[in-house]
């Protein structure tokens, strides 16, 4: 009789095939994971070099439903692609904006329009920075606070 079946080669190059397979199937899933943290990683460590400060915040009740605060904020330093600020009122609401960033040492006024009937309190800023593929990353907010002024006293 004669002995039929697969021979030690070609069992082990099916083995070697089939493990080749399921390393490309694992790897299809992990990848997309490890590309978005190595592009939070690169964001972040953009992030460490920005510094934007709030310089003054004014705010102007001109008996407008609609209140409009203006904050001007400096780039100290780093590459943002734009700075962020956010301001906190007195009913505990907070309303934000961002604009393209100023170079560096120079300041930009950011317009923001209260939807609440709020006053606004403070004002914070952050810089905002991006990557080659338009990921953007609101880096940790300076810790210098201003005070917001009504630009225009009763």
């Amino acid at each position: 009789m004669k002995k039929r079946g697969l021979s030690n080669l070609i069992a082990t190059v099916l083995i070697v095939l089939l493990a080749l397979a399921a390393v490309a199937l694992v790897w299809g899933f992990l990848k997309p994971a490890f590309e978005r943290t190595g592009t939070s990683i690169d964001l972040r460590t953009k992030c460490f070099n920005v510094e934007v400060h709030p310089m003054k915040c004014e705010f102007n009740t001109g008996g407008d439903t609609n209140m409009t605060a203006i904050v001007t904020v400096k780039l100290i330093s780093g590459e943002a692609a734009e700075v962020y600020t956010a301001v906190q009122y007195d009913d505990d609401t907070a309303n934000a904006g961002r604009v393209t960033a100023p170079p560096v040492l120079a300041t930009t006024n950011i317009m923001i329009i209260n939807l609440t009937d709020g006053i606004p309190l403070t004002a914070k800023a952050a810089g905002v920075v991006t990557d080659e593929q338009g990921n953007t990353e609101i880096c940790t907010e300076s810790p210098v606070t201003v005070d917001c002024i009504d630009a225009i006293p009763a």
